[in-house]
């Protein structure tokens, strides 16, 4: 018998049992993983240990503008979409980097470029 395996929604807090239908069980604990590697956090909110202050804590996350972003824009607008749709990837994270933050010390403990 082998355990289930694990899956970015399983990180993210999205059991991969519920995008497929299946039934749940209320009161049903989704398993957490500690992610000890910080250069490998998925980017959603994940439970880790502080590199600085060495407690376990969930990350706290925050996405800001990346190179990607303005790559984006530059390139929806020499395609001639100019009339404000090149300012759509400045309203979407897919476009930005994640940064994970301890809530503790607010110690920056990795950040997730696009590119």
């Amino acid at each position: 018998h082998h355990p289930p395996l694990l899956t970015w929604d399983t990180f993210c807090c999205l059991p991969a049992a519920r995008k497929q239908n299946a039934p749940v069980k209320l009161g049903a604990v989704s398993p957490i993983q500690m992610i000890l590697d910080v250069e490998n956090l998925p980017p959603c909110p994940s439970r880790t240990q502080c590199p600085e202050c060495r407690q376990f804590i969930m990350t706290e996350t925050f996405t800001s503008v990346s190179s990607v972003t303005w790559l984006v824009c530059v390139m929806t607008a020499l395609i001639g979409c100019v009339a404000g749709c090149c300012l759509i990837p400045f309203c979407l994270d897919s476009f930005k980097s994640t940064t994970h933050r301890c809530p503790k010390c607010r110690t920056s403990i990795s950040t997730i470029k696009k590119l």
